[in-house]
């Protein structure tokens, strides 16, 4: 069975990442809206739905055949995009923010200078793709701890009805919340390192991605969470502005992790609302959404460069921040998409390092 509108949710979600780091062209109160509003529901709904592919994958090749799959699929271009894309983009972006007017190859003997403004980070975008490394190893694990939780499964919806899928939210929001507590408290102290973004964003997506396998396993729980949930969804954004304000007056341990805890909860509920939507609007498996499901991954590698490409032959042009971010934003997504119709989708070696799809039969 192919799930059209799950295809076109995750296409969805990853090219919302050329508005996101369109943003990075400025700082205002509408960008950071922008962000703020990813930052709640946008890698934890893709988490879920990597969590399903992974399971489907599983289901359908096994164990060993699924991970050459995955660490193929996930790992060239990762690979390709840390080498190729991202020293190039970096430059791009110290040189937008920056303007020092330095060459690539003297940018290169002295990266991110102390002081440079502007989002300069190694893995820039590419940082999911680690943790979807991580979990295709964890995927046949799961599926056999779930099979083994047959009778544990069917307990708890004895007991707890229709509610489990709200219980189940709230599993989820509080094992986020205490992975993440557990990775910078706890094992990073253990070990004497500085918690990293990739580490703390692996742990706390983690319970995410393991709830996609289990909606892969049991149907009623996925027809179920693409149900909507109207009242959930009011309480836990209620709930979070009421956590948010007293973390603006307080400050404690406490309030940290009800606030991590909190914001989980609304991602699950805020996904639950995408899967409803997705499933009611974007079943059809039209053709123009088959090809931009198709056609997001490339986009995903390859907007942040051209982001900051077009930003900088613009800017002399356009003083307006918004309408500089909003040109560079349309041309990076008519260009990726044409660039993946035209050339990647048709060169089965660039095929193999924009999206990972080996040219070799399997």
């Amino acid at each position: 069975m192919r799930y059209f509108h799950l295809d076109s949710l995750r296409s969805f979600l990853m090219m919302y990442g050329i508005i996101i780091h369109s943003t990075t062209l400025g700082s205002s109160i509408i960008y950071a809206g922008i962000q703020y509003v990813s930052g709640l529901v946008r890698m934890e709904a893709f988490f879920i739905i990597s969590g399903f592919v992974s399971a489907l994958t599983f289901a359908r090749y096994g164990s060993s055949k699924m991970l050459q799959k995955r660490i193929v699929r996930i790992g060239v271009p990762l690979c390709c995009g840390l080498v190729l894309l991202n020293p190039i983009t970096n430059y791009l972006v110290y040189s937008f923010h920056n303007g020092t007017g330095e060459s690539l190859l003297e940018y290169f003997a002295n990266p991110t200078p102390a002081g440079a403004e502007g989002p300069m980070v190694w893995h820039l975008q590419l940082w999911f793709l680690f943790p979807l490394l991580a979990y295709a190893l964890v995927t046949p694990s799961a599926h056999k701890a779930l099979e083994n939780a047959e009778r544990v499964t069917a307990s708890w919806r004895r007991l707890f009805g229709a509610y489990a899928i709200y219980v189940i939210f709230l599993v989820i929001a509080v094992c986020a919340a205490s992975l993440r507590v557990f990775y910078t408290q706890i094992l990073c102290k253990l070990v004497d390192i500085e918690p990293g973004f990739i580490g703390r964003e692996t742990f706390y997506h983690l319970p995410f991605f393991l709830f996609g396998i289990v909606l892969y396993r049991y149907q009623n729980l996925l027809d179920d969470f693409q149900s909507p949930k109207w009242a959930a969804l009011l309480a836990s954004l209620l709930l979070l502005g009421g956590v948010e304000y007293i973390a603006t007056i307080q400050d404690g341990a406490a309030v940290k992790f009800g606030l991590l805890a909190v914001r989980a909860l609304a991602a699950m509920t805020l996904s639950n609302l995408l899967f409803f939507l997705a499933k009611r609007y974007l079943a059809s498996g039209s053709p123009f959404f088959r090809f931009m499901s198709d056609a997001s991954y490339s986009v995903y590698m390859l907007h942040y460069l051209f982001i900051y490409v077009f930003a900088l032959l613009l800017a002399q042009y356009v003083s307006n921040n918004y309408v500089l971010a909003f040109c560079a934003g349309a041309l990076t997504l008519l260009v990726t998409v044409a660039l993946h119709r035209q050339v990647i989708s048709r060169n089965r070696y660039l095929a193999f390092l924009v999206n990972g799809k080996p040219w070799w039969k399997e």
